[in-house]
């Protein structure tokens, strides 16, 4: 990184809940994101985002 560029990793979470009806009802997930920023014309932008999934469960069964 320089003056104007930056990275980082970002923890994440999220939980989805589906419509009624729908094959999967929930979704839990866990992990993080990579990014890599760049500044232009003096406003920091997201150049690179990678999310990396550590855990995914579908109503409640771990996905492998």
């Amino acid at each position: 990184t320089g003056a104007d560029s930056a990275s980082g990793v970002w923890a994440m979470e999220d939980r989805i809940w589906f419509p009624e009806g729908s094959p999967v009802r929930t979704l839990w997930g866990a992990g993080w994101y990579e990014k890599e920023y760049e500044r232009v014309d003096g406003r920091w932008r997201i150049k690179r985002m990678v999310l990396r999934r550590q855990r995914l469960e579908l109503d409640g069964n771990p996905i492998d």
